[in-house]
């Protein structure tokens, strides 16, 4: 109902709110678990059109969603239980019935619910990340082989391009989450290695015309984090002297640069895909999309300030490249909304939500002008 009246969002915040009641009442009070409500919440998180922020509403619903995916054991093979598993000393009296197959709708669910809490990882704040176990990989053959709906496909290389981030966030970002990490040389051997598959996956993702910009769009995304490393301090004021070697420039100051030049190019070509977005794909674009969008504008406004003698200045680009950045999403967006209010699609919220986003824009230019 909520993803059919976007026209209006005074209407989309009262379905929201009794949603969220109802979504309450039938988990926490009548104690109810089945593929029906995950699939509710996946869509209310996902789509989420106003794009209001839901505070620690945000991590609540996707906990509670991969607490179905759990209950539901949509994340096993019906075939794949253990007799060593917790819990399974209550069932050894049970009699062993033939546990039935896992449904296309089942495996949807499963992979819908591993997409967005990675996408949401990357882009929003650091939850608990949800396991990529076997079924995952098993889920996007038998989608993929089974051509049942078109979208089928869509849906299985954009769960492939976060499977290879949840490879980037164990080989890079969880090491040095810690704070006695230290850089070194292995650090960019990994991050070679990872890009290998990034490269490899990006030669496999093919869509028609209507699905390739939002899909081109998320590749893009993912390199912008494996990049986004380069940002890291402890990167450009290393603790080990051998990474910095008398020849200038060093090889170590040559992969910083490198890293973060194409953390910049990655970023441009994320903005660039939302460019070609037709107007009415921009006025309905999910919730998912537009976090990715905030996140690389951003790492665009991180990497203005980034100060170090590592970063080639002739490689940065300047604040007027930045602002004039903004100014092209800024007419696109409002083009998008003066189409939309012709034909009665913009409701006034919306317009004003664009308004605090282009006042938030200008605030990180002043940022970035003054650091």
């Amino acid at each position: 109902m909520v993803v059919t009246c976007q026209e209006n969002i005074e209407v989309q915040q009262e379905l929201a709110q009794k949603y969220r009641e109802e979504i309450g009442r039938r988990i926490w009070t009548l104690t109810e678990k089945n593929l029906q409500l995950l699939q509710g919440i996946l869509v209310f998180l996902a789509w989420y059109q106003t794009h209001w922020v839901l505070g620690h509403q945000l991590s609540n619903l996707m906990y509670m969603a991969m607490s179905l995916v759990t209950e539901l054991g949509l994340d096993k093979e019906p075939s794949s239980g253990t007799r060593t598993a917790p819990g399974v000393l209550t069932e050894i009296t049970k009699k062993q019935e033939p546990q039935p197959v896992r449904t296309n709708d089942e495996r949807r669910c499963h992979l819908g619910v591993f997409w967005l809490n990675s996408l949401l990882r990357i882009c929003v704040k650091d939850i608990v990340p949800m396991p990529s176990r076997p079924s995952i990989n098993n889920s996007c053959s038998i989608l993929e082989a089974g051509l049942e709906s078109p979208w089928d496909t869509y849906l299985v290389q954009l769960v492939r391009i976060q499977l290879v981030a949840s490879s980037i966030s164990a080989t890079l970002y969880q090491d040095l989450e810690r704070n006695e990490a230290q850089i070194s040389h292995t650090l960019f051997m990994a991050t070679s290695h990872v890009e290998r598959h990034v490269q490899d996956l990006g030669a496999t993702l093919h869509q028609g015309s209507r699905l390739q910009a939002p899909l081109t769009m998320s590749f893009h995304m993912l390199q912008v984090y494996l990049y986004k490393i380069g940002i890291d301090e402890r990167l450009h004021e290393p603790t080990n002297p051998t990474l910095l070697s008398s020849c200038d420039p060093s090889p170590h100051a040559l992969r910083c640069s490198y890293l973060l030049v194409s953390c910049l190019n990655a970023v441009k070509a994320v903005i660039e895909n939302f460019l070609l977005l037709t107007s009415p794909t921009i006025l309905s674009m999910p919730y998912t999309y537009w976090i990715q969008m905030g996140h690389c504008i951003n790492m665009f406004s991180r990497l203005l300030v980034t100060h170090s003698t590592l970063w080639d200045p002739n490689l940065v680009t300047g604040i007027h490249d930045f602002t004039s950045t903004l100014e092209r999403l800024a007419v696109k967006i409002e083009g998008a909304m003066s189409e939309g209010a012709d034909e009665g699609e913009v409701d006034r919220y919306l317009q004003e939500g664009w308004g605090e986003l282009e006042g938030y824009g200008a605030g990180i230019c002043w940022d970035a002008d003054g650091a």
